[in-house]
């Protein structure tokens, strides 16, 4: 399969995903909450999942979320699930400028 084309919603992906996978692996490996540890697989796999755009736009907006499901997390997990959540919001505000990818890099 060649790799995707820069600037194509694949290659948007790719990169958004490249970005995100390691920090919900980070919350995944620190995480106690056994509800909080579904929300965020459910979370990983829908990533793992996305194909374009649209696909991210609907994990952040789920991902958005976390502040209001009363998860009980640590300071450190807390301080990893802010990264997740300020690099997911860059790369949707990218998105929503219509910037490339190249932005998210």
């Amino acid at each position: 399969m060649p790799a995707p084309e820069p600037n194509t919603p694949t290659a948007v992906v790719a990169a958004a995903r490249s970005q995100l996978t390691p920090l919900l692996k980070a919350v995944l490996d620190s995480c106690e909450d056994h509800r909080a540890l579904t929300f965020f697989s459910l979370l990983a796999i829908q990533l793992h999942d996305a194909q374009e755009d649209g696909d991210l736009l609907d994990f952040f907006l789920q991902l958005s979320t976390t502040a209001f499901q009363g998860f009980l997390f640590t300071a450190e997990d807390d301080a990893v699930i802010d990264r997740l959540l300020a690099t997911a919001e860059a790369i949707a505000h990218a998105l929503s400028a219509g910037e490339s990818g190249e932005a998210m890099h």
